[in-house]
């Protein structure tokens, strides 16, 4: 038998189990217990372990399911059986096949500054191979663009979530919507129909978690675009659009996530383009957090880091435009770098953040790192020109592939 310390959650209530203590109390974000004993708030690196195999996390705060609506389920249960990791696992059993609904699962954070830490990992596994789930970090803030952030699993697990054990960390950057982590709200897990059925993800299944776990360690570098969820969004939870918009009579661009090819396995990013008439320009834009929309983009703080590294190529040398704009927006401005030279060969971009200013070159206004929101890829026909006048090859209309987008310390 385990310890007989036990506590366990049922239909809302705690109950702690002891030597001669039986009390009862409803359970609110905090488990406490009146009476004779008194679970306390016991906030820690870990979240949860799972060894208590109750609704309970290691924070003694509550966990639990979500459903949007009736037709869809989220089942929480704990094993320690053949797919249990170590002790006990949570296991998820969800369907979200009805379209347009969610289920997850929550635990809470006692309204508990997480301001000390710099990520959060776990330990995943599926019945299957192929689950699909947004992780969400909310704090107890009341604005919907900045309370909560996401971050999809193949943002961070290289491949997705397999049959075999394989441990995620992600940077806390990674969640760019929330600025203020001295009030945590929730960790959650989210099992969304309409995001499985566009990338052609299981709608039910099974998956395993153990060992949610808040670090401290260094963080060298931070995601913008993996491009792994293969849905119309960048690693730090805001959307991908195209500028201009494609009308047939102007300049036109599109993007997409393919595995033609790649620099890491297995998708990368296709952004095709068209600016064959008149002085024009077109590209593609990530925003940086998202808000509550997806399309809010929200200044964030990443002064920790020098630069912005990717990887690109064009599709064939008939639609190699030579040369692009990389654009980083901050909350004053757009500020820009000239990348020259694009072969149709992998090529390591390296840029320092201190080298992208408001016109492009070491006289202008430096971006400010403390308040980055957006990046763009942008193709003018003007740059085009000049290069085409000195190779007679670069393309009005074309295509590139853009890999592994991430700000760097080194």
């Amino acid at each position: 038998m385990r310890n007989k310390n036990i506590i366990m959650a049922i239909c809302g209530m705690v109950i702690l189990s002891a030597p001669g203590i039986v009390c009862a109390a409803k359970v609110d974000e905090v488990a406490s217990v009146t009476g004779s004993a008194t679970i306390s708030l016991n906030p820690q690196a870990m979240l949860d372990d799972f060894e208590r195999a109750a609704a309970v996390n290691t924070w003694n705060c509550r966990t639990g399911t979500y459903t949007s609506a009736s037709t869809a389920s989220c089942l929480e249960s704990y094993v320690n059986d053949s797919n249990a990791y170590s002790g006990y696992s949570l296991k998820l059993a969800y369907n979200v096949s009805a379209s347009d609904t969610y289920a997850g699962y929550y635990s809470k954070l006692g309204s508990q500054s997480i301001s000390a830490y710099t990520t959060i990992s776990f330990w995943v596994k599926g019945a299957s191979g192929g689950e699909f789930f947004k992780v969400e970090l909310k704090n107890t803030g009341t604005n919907a663009d900045t309370n909560t952030a996401s971050v999809y699993i193949t943002d961070y697990l290289d491949g997705g979530v397999t049959t075999e054990w394989q441990y995620v960390t992600i940077p806390l950057y990674n969640f760019t919507n929330i600025s203020d982590w001295t009030s945590g709200l929730e960790f959650c897990i989210t099992f969304e129909n309409s995001q499985s059925v566009a990338n052609g993800s299981a709608t039910a299944g099974v998956v395993y978690i153990d060992n949610i776990t808040f670090g401290n360690a260094a963080v060298n570098n931070v995601r913008i675009g993996k491009f792994g969820s293969r849905l119309g969004r960048c690693s730090l939870g805001g959307n991908i659009g195209d500028m201009p918009n494609a009308y047939a009579t102007v300049p036109w661009a599109r993007h997409a996530v393919t595995n033609e090819q790649y620099n890491s396995s297995p998708y990368s990013m296709l952004s095709e383009y068209d600016v064959t008439s008149g002085d024009q320009w077109a590209g593609q834009y990530m925003i940086f957090g998202g808000g509550a929309t997806g399309w809010v983009a929200v200044p964030h703080n990443f002064s920790a880091f020098n630069f912005i590294s990717f990887y690109v190529k064009a599709r064939s040398p008939a639609e190699n435009p030579l040369i692009m704009k990389i654009e980083l927006s901050d909350s004053a401005s757009s500020k820009y770098y000239i990348l020259g030279g694009i072969t149709t060969s992998w090529q390591f971009v390296k840029i320092p953040l201190t080298s992208i200013t408001s016109d492009g070159s070491a006289k202008g206004t430096v971006l400010d790192e403390t308040t980055i929101k957006q990046l763009s890829f942008v193709f003018e026909k003007w740059r085009i020109y000049y290069a085409w006048n000195m190779s007679a090859s670069a393309a009005y209309a074309g295509a590139v592939y853009i890999d592994d987008i991430q700000l760097t310390k080194t």
